[in-house]
């Protein structure tokens, strides 16, 4: 489409590639169970099979202390998604859960909820979000003892269970997976259980405890979150993950955000991003729910980019008289006048005005490169001249052909239009 258009949205292409699932499950295998975890325990558990008395238990206390670790790490995981399933049940938002510090490995999202595994587990934090402000001390309280009611029951459901005897990490009663996992929860609870400040990549914060030690004197107004601007911001992750059919799911949950500014750009970003897509009707759904707030004196800068995203997917929609009125209205700048000549030869064309279209159309082809405008233009020059230069026609039909890796969705749309004007044209003749 016209080049004015990808020059403000663009997408992150590094976030368009398939993520392998195998590799994915070994990245996050081996920060649970890390590798020199594992070759241990293949090498220990093949003495096992030989090994007797003494020198037994002396193994199955070692695999007991390595399950031991391993439960910790696990334990991570469990404690965090423990505390956002309180949140669930005290009526709050679950949003995400970070796991570990250092490099970025995996970016998961399960139940709605973001999750994000980084290289070295040593600590973990998650959150959520409260918006009703009925029983909200209370309701928030339950989430903050969440780790503490997480980790702190599992390791007494197992204590009555199966008991606790030192003797387990000794050896005496085999691999004691039990024990271990007993323990690993154990130790989370009492991490938890003291009020201390705790640190996440260079950022002081109080913990669970200091929190909810001070919730009586802390304002109902500072626990509110107005979900709104969260899901603008979480609308934002999708787009630069090219998941747009989600984005914009969540962006029909938006309500009355006190960020306007960020909803109107996510609002014309994610308009854009779904035209693409050829989702016109969502599209022009996301741009209409903007017309309250576009009017205001304050954001007229950003008038021409919502006329301009109407207008195309009118065009798309073959409603050409309202297009037409779109761009009317548009106050024309030097950024816009491609995508405005582009929207104007094809409603020409449309209109049977082929020569009028083919003087406001051929100015915008490049055959030198492959942008989104040139590309755009030889398509809708296609479509017209079919009908009054067929050999023309072809030569920009090679021309989109020679790109055609370029070719985004809203092309190969448009392009349909074009082949199908040229079998049209055929029969004719």
């Amino acid at each position: 489409m016209a080049k004015h258009r990808r020059n403000i949205l663009s997408c992150d292409p590094e976030n368009s590639d398939q993520i392998n699932p195998m590799k994915q499950f070994s990245q996050i295998f081996f920060v649970f169970v890390p590798w020199y975890y594992f070759i241990l325990i293949i090498l220990v558990g093949l003495l096992r099979g030989t090994a007797t008395g003494v020198g037994l238990q002396i193994i199955d206390a070692l695999l007991t202390l390595v399950a031991l670790h391993i439960f910790i790490h696990i334990g991570y995981f469990i404690r965090e998604a423990g505390r956002l399933l309180w949140a669930k049940i005290a009526g709050g938002v679950p949003h995400h859960i970070i796991l570990g510090s250092g490099e970025s490995l995996v970016e998961l999202e399960i139940f709605r909820v973001k999750i994000a595994l980084n290289s070295r587990l040593n600590i973990a934090v998650s959150l959520a979000f409260f918006e009703n402000k009925s029983s909200l001390k209370l309701r928030f309280g339950t989430y903050l003892a969440g780790r503490l009611l997480t980790s702190g029951g599992f390791a007494l459901a197992l204590f009555l269970l199966i008991g606790f005897d030192i003797k387990s990490f000794l050896g005496h009663h085999g691999i004691a997976l039990g024990s271990a996992f007993m323990m690993a929860n154990f130790y989370h609870f009492v991490i938890n259980l003291f009020p201390v400040k705790i640190q996440y990549q260079r950022t002081n914060f109080a913990s669970d405890q200091v929190t909810l030690a001070n919730l009586s004197e802390t304002p109902a107004q500072a626990l509110v979150t107005n979900l709104s601007d969260i899901y603008l911001m979480d609308i934002q992750d999708y787009l630069k993950r090219e998941r747009y059919e989600e984005a914009y799911r969540l962006y029909k949950k938006v309500q009355s955000p006190q960020n306007q500014l960020l909803r109107i750009n996510t609002a014309l970003r994610l308009g854009v991003l779904l035209h693409q897509q050829t989702l016109f009707r969502e599209s022009l759904i996301v741009y209409q729910s903007l017309k309250p707030i576009i009017q205001k004196p304050a954001y007229a800068n950003l008038k021409d980019n919502w006329h301009l995203g109407r207008a195309w997917n009118l065009v798309a929609l073959n409603k050409l008289d309202k297009a037409a009125n779109q761009v009317s209205l548009m106050q024309t700048t030097g950024n816009d006048v491609s995508a405005i000549h582009l929207i104007e030869g094809i409603m020409l064309i449309r209109q049977g005005q082929i020569e009028e279209a083919i003087d406001q159309l051929k100015p915008w082809v490049n055959l030198d490169t492959d942008s989104s405008s040139s590309l755009m233009a030889a398509i809708f020059l296609c479509e017209g001249l079919y009908q009054h230069s067929p050999e023309m026609a072809n030569d920009y039909l090679r021309y989109v052909h020679a790109h055609r890796k370029e070719l985004s969705p809203i092309h190969k749309f448009f392009l349909k239009k074009a082949i199908q004007a040229k079998k049209n044209a055929a029969l004719g003749s």
